[in-house]
């Protein structure tokens, strides 16, 4: 069975670094507005990012972290609680030689 840590992914938490990716011109209003975040001990690779109301409720959002740690979430998630969840056998820590366990 993989074991899974449950990271809480906080834009103030040092684990996490977020960048405003979006754009300065609003000549297109259909793109949704994206910011990029970093899910880092180490950059975490294939982490599963998930973001909802509460931890007992399900995902209304989800993604992985590519290689270095990093995902993009659209703004109408940013209020939401975001959480990265570290699978073991999936994901990979660059701190360290290996998946996670």
């Amino acid at each position: 069975m993989n074991k899974i840590s449950y990271l809480a992914v906080a834009i103030s938490a040092a684990t996490l670094m977020g960048c405003n990716s979006s754009s300065s011109s609003n000549d297109d209003n259909s793109s949704p507005q994206l910011s990029t975040y970093t899910v880092i001990d180490g950059y975490i690779h294939n982490a599963v990012i998930c973001a909802r109301e509460s931890i007992e409720q399900t995902c209304v959002f989800t993604t992985t972290t590519d290689s270095k740690g990093q995902f993009e979430l659209p703004a109408e998630y940013a209020e939401l609680l975001v959480t990265a969840d570290v699978v073991g056998g999936l994901s990979s820590d660059s701190d360290t030689v290996g998946l996670s366990s």
